[in-house]
């Protein structure tokens, strides 16, 4: 037998031993987290076509399998079904928890939390979401307001207060029985438009309608695993820099035509459409108001399985 066809099939029987554990609810398994853990199939690949003796295959495949365990829970814990905890020290921070509807403790959470607005000329969002519905709406008359609607998510919020400027931190714990079960988890945010923003967003497995058009964004910051996003950005007086960095997404991105805008992408496997923008070089295309437009757009895409599209409006 070659040796190939023998890593291949150690390979198959692995997963399909934990497809039997998941399904039977002795462990809980979720695909979409797995999928963000895809170039490990290239690092398999390699080991089978290495000049080696098979002695040597079978020893780093087995580290190379143990190791992906390791970052599977690692990244597991960032995602609904396990608990994610965030500490931030501060002295003049105040945290609370959503105002929820509900006595029980498992759920299910209908809660909302706004923030007043201050003398803030600036701010910062960070917001570590897992798996659902996430959405940015029209700006409000505070600070920050948000509202969550989920079966199994209860979050908390910790601001951190300057003269200046403030930082919200949202995050979120639960306890759901695997995430491949059908749950609902949904996410609204709005903003106040008057301070400058720099947002940093953490999610899952998620369905993402960020329009940051009303928004004055000097950055934003996306960490993405399997999603199906929609970005938009405004005008507003600042330069803008968006990283985007993600596994197997659906990504798409508007920018103002009046801003100059540069992209660089840095991915594996990705379908992309960037009308309306000249190809540089390897990884990199740009408008040709770029550099004389008042105001300008630098987007950094680092992605797995993707299709991008950027298109100026």
């Amino acid at each position: 037998m070659k040796s190939r066809n023998l890593f291949i099939g150690i390979i198959v029987l692995f997963i399909g031993v934990v497809a039997l554990l998941a399904s039977l609810d002795v462990i809980s398994f979720s695909w979409h987290i797995a999928l963000r853990l895809w170039p490990l199939l290239l690092i398999f690949l390699g080991i089978t076509i290495l000049p080696a003796n098979d002695y040597l295959k079978s020893a780093l495949l087995v580290i190379v399998l143990g190791l992906g365990c390791l970052l599977y829970h690692n990244e597991a814990k960032n995602y609904p079904g396990w608990f994610a905890r965030s500490s931030f020290n501060n002295s003049s921070a105040t945290t609370n928890s959503l105002g929820d509807n509900t006595a029980a403790d498992d759920g299910p959470y209908l809660q909302e939390f706004s923030e007043p607005f201050g003398p803030y000329s600036r701010a910062t969002l960070d917001v570590k979401f897992g798996a659902g519905d996430f959405e940015i709406k029209q700006p409000c008359a505070e600070l920050v307001t948000v509202k969550s609607d989920s079966d199994f998510v209860k979050y908390n919020f910790l601001v951190e207060r300057g003269e200046e400027s403030a930082d919200i931190h949202v995050s979120g714990k639960g306890n759901a029985s695997g995430l491949s079960n059908k749950v609902h988890n949904e996410l609204e945010v709005a903003l106040s438009d008057m301070p400058l923003w720099t947002v940093n967003i953490e999610t899952g497995a998620s369905d993402c309608d960020f329009d940051f058009s009303p928004y004055k964004i000097e950055k934003l910051d996306i960490d993405a695993g399997v999603c199906d996003m929609e970005i938009r950005i405004g005008d507003h007086g600042c330069d803008t820099e968006l990283c985007v960095e993600s596994g197997v997404s659906t990504i798409e991105i508007d920018v103002p035509a009046t801003m100059g805008c540069t992209i660089y992408v840095d991915s594996a496997i990705t379908s992309k459409s960037f009308e309306g923008f000249e190809k540089k070089e390897k990884g990199v295309w740009q408008t040709q108001n770029y550099g004389t437009a008042e105001h300008n757009v630098t987007i950094k895409l680092d992605c797995g399985v993707s299709n991008i599209e950027v298109e100026r409006y």
